[in-house]
């Protein structure tokens, strides 16, 4: 992959990691509004942690074999 090409994608990513960061501040206020703090802490702990078992599970799968 060439240079520029690299670079336009690492922008895409970072514009899009921006997004998402700067949007979960409005979801959040919004979900606040019909939900208990600690409901929604709970629930984005349950999707992190979900999250992060499937990303990490085939690494763990490829280490045994």
């Amino acid at each position: 992959m060439n240079q520029k090409k690299l670079h336009i994608l690492s922008l895409l990513a970072a514009l899009t990691a921006a997004t998402i960061f700067g949007m979960s501040f409005m979801f959040s206020k919004m979900a606040l509004v019909t939900a208990a703090p600690t409901v929604l802490l709970a629930f984005r702990f349950t999707v992190a942690v979900l999250s992060l078992i499937h990303i990490s599970e085939p690494t763990r799968l490829r280490r045994i074999s």
